[in-house]
């Protein structure tokens, strides 16, 4: 089965009489296995997609930011031998020191 996807325009543009009696008609029963077939019954509409439960993780309201910062070879050397976490705790020494006015 090929995937066809298409932008609100194009499917505005093909919507006639009988496709939207078609659609009008499939919402008000239990889908069928035409119905899943039919590619016009299975596009979704803005409408659709605002209202559209996000799945996976919430967003985190404090998210981290991905940034590049230099160090010196040795300091880099002497976190990493720390072992495995050393970025995190090295953030963390760093939001410790912002919270507490030090930097």
């Amino acid at each position: 089965m090929k995937i066809v996807r298409k932008t609100i325009e194009q499917i505005q543009a093909g919507l006639t009489a009988e496709r939207i009696r078609k659609f009008k008609e499939a919402m008000e029963r239990e889908p069928t296995q035409e119905d899943m077939r039919d590619p016009d019954l299975l596009t979704p509409t803005k409408e659709m997609l605002k209202n559209a439960v996000r799945l996976g993780r919430p967003p985190k309201l404090n998210p981290k930011k991905s940034v590049y910062i230099y160090f010196e070879s040795d300091v880099v050397r002497h976190l990493r031998a720390t072992g495995k976490g050393w970025q995190t705790r090295v953030s963390d020494w760093v939001a410790q020191g912002v919270r507490q006015g030090a930097l």
